[in-house]
């Protein structure tokens, strides 16, 4: 089976960038697998309905979800949208996903 998958760029200060990415992996680290390197490069969030990769480089916040269905990546996508907005409000930036 095919996984579907949508991903959205945030335009953000290089430190910014790598600040929401470890900001974001904690938090969701209290509740479901997540990582994130030292670096604040690079890191990965799994629920158990899909997952979230993120990237941090050149100043951007890459963020790449994947599901098996429909349904369960717009829940992923809803909620990693929802924590990054309550995190990451100073960013004050809104996602477009694609």
């Amino acid at each position: 089976m095919s996984l579907i998958t949508k991903q959205t760029e945030v335009p953000l200060t290089e430190a910014s960038a790598s600040r929401y990415l470890r900001r974001l992996c904690l938090h969701f680290s209290q509740k479901v697998p997540a990582s994130c390197d030292e670096s604040g490069l690079a890191g990965e969030v799994n629920f158990s309905i899909g997952r979230c990769r993120m990237t941090s480089a050149a100043g951007t916040l890459a963020m790449h979800c994947e599901a098996d269905s429909e349904a369960n990546l717009e829940e992923v996508v809803a909620v990693i949208d929802r924590h990054f907005q309550h995190l990451c409000s100073k960013a004050d930036v809104t996602l477009t996903w694609r």
